[in-house]
């Protein structure tokens, strides 16, 4: 009797811890990154023996690196309202590019030349097309602002690479030989994971 009591209360339990299974979770968010190879450096300062001098002159550098990015996204945002409130001729407004369009969707090059993993994801194939083969105008001249203002994206986001590999390479400058390939390190390091941090937020839907 007594048997068959703790079999039932057995079967129960494991009934009850069942139903209460918890769901899977969101994976948790990733931490920001650094704003730029030099910043990602200055945050293994203690690491690189960095000097107040060194530390100083990396953080003016890349001060001044975030002022012409700045105003790189500035013009673009510029041209992206322009395009919208004055379309070309025969052309539909262009949608606002989405935010953080200014990632560039080529791999980021590492500091010592070499590229990153995988290939840029290329462009916009296709034109829109109607029954019997004929084209839709209205689509396809959409598809082409929105194509347009990709690609202004997409030049913006590869400028600001470029930017941030001369700015590092400058940097240099002031680090020592002892530093040196540490330092190159991290930026490659940041560098791909930035690259691999864009990848995945195209990827996902």
């Amino acid at each position: 009797m007594m048997r068959s009591i703790l079999l039932a209360c057995l079967i129960a339990l494991a009934s009850a811890c069942a139903t209460a299974r918890p769901s899977r979770s969101p994976p948790a968010p990733l931490p920001p990154l650094p704003r730029s190879s030099i910043a990602a450096v200055l945050a293994h300062r203690t690491e690189l023996a960095l000097t107040d001098d060194q530390v100083e002159k990396l953080k003016a550098l890349d001060d001044q690196l975030q002022k012409t990015n700045d105003a790189l996204r500035a013009e673009m945002r510029t041209k992206e309202q322009a395009s919208r409130e004055h379309p070309a001729h025969g052309q539909e407004p262009a949608s606002p590019a989405p935010e953080g369009s200014g990632a560039s969707d080529r791999p980021p090059e590492s500091t010592d030349g070499a590229t990153g993993r995988g290939h840029g994801m290329g462009g916009f194939g296709g034109r829109g097309m109607g029954r019997a083969g004929m084209g839709e105008p209205g689509r396809e001249r959409s598809g082409r602002t929105h194509a347009a203002g990709q690609d202004a994206a997409t030049r913006s986001g590869r400028q600001m690479d470029e930017n941030d590999a001369k700015a590092y390479l400058d940097a240099e400058a002031f680090l020592t030989d002892e530093q040196l390939s540490r330092a190159r390190e991290i930026a490659s390091q940041y560098r791909q994971e930035l690259f691999d941090r864009r990848s995945a937020s195209k990827a996902s839907p």
